[in-house]
């Protein structure tokens, strides 16, 4: 079974992807290629501004104990034949680059208690919750040894208690590689503040980025 592919932007922005609520689902197809280079070292994002000094920065939950949880994380994808991304284990070990990320919806970063099937024999592991759980994001590791990143709702108990280490809902994936995709949820998260605090100008990229993504949902369905 193929997952669909689907993007989830965060926040409203009129000058992006247009009008939403908290969030806004972009078919995959219409989103602007990222620029490299994607080489693992996210030598980008560490010459990017620390952001949590604005209050907005994306934090990782219980960091002491990160390197416990992905050492234990990677003996069971291990067993199970998977191999966790080296560029995933330097992010979440390097406590300067969650710093530079920012969001506008109460994300985080926190690994899942488990390795959760998926289809075709691939496994998840939740990396990054919304502040409400309307969605958490995923490894999606492959028997092969490759990643990618995927994107679901999570399900609920009777008593109304969001379950976030069951199979999730509506599953799909939204990223070639892990820091792919944290470059798009960079750049448009950039954007995002970018618009609310009237930024004049903005660097290349991201202009570029933005105005490829106008392109694209002024021709959408």
């Amino acid at each position: 079974m193929q997952l669909p592919l689907l993007w989830i932007t965060a926040g409203s922005n009129p000058a992006l992807w247009g009008e939403a609520q908290s969030y806004k689902p972009v078919p995959y197809e219409a989103l602007p290629p990222i620029a490299g280079p994607l080489d693992g070292s996210f030598a980008w994002l560490a010459a990017a501004p620390v952001a949590i000094s604005e209050g907005m920065g994306l934090m990782v939950r219980e960091h002491a104990a990160l390197g416990r949880e992905l050492t234990a994380r990677g003996a069971e994808a291990r067993d199970l034949g998977l191999t966790l991304p080296p560029e995933f284990i330097r992010f979440m070990t390097d406590a300067r680059l969650p710093r530079r990320l920012r969001t506008c919806t109460g994300c985080y970063f926190e690994l899942g208690a488990d390795l959760v099937p998926a289809p075709g024999g691939a496994y998840l592991l939740r990396f990054m919750n919304d502040a409400q759980s309307c969605f958490l994001w995923y490894l999606l590791l492959e028997p092969d040894g490759g990643h990618q990143v995927a994107v679901g709702m999570p399900t609920w108990d009777r008593e109304g208690r969001v379950r976030l280490d069951a199979p999730p809902a509506e599953l799909a994936r939204c990223g070639p590689s892990f820091e792919e995709f944290i470059r798009r949820y960079w750049i448009e998260t950039s954007l995002w503040f970018a618009a609310q605090h009237g930024a004049a100008a903005v660097g290349a990229e991201l202009r570029a980025y933005a105005e490829a993504a106008r392109r694209a949902a002024d021709v959408a369905p």
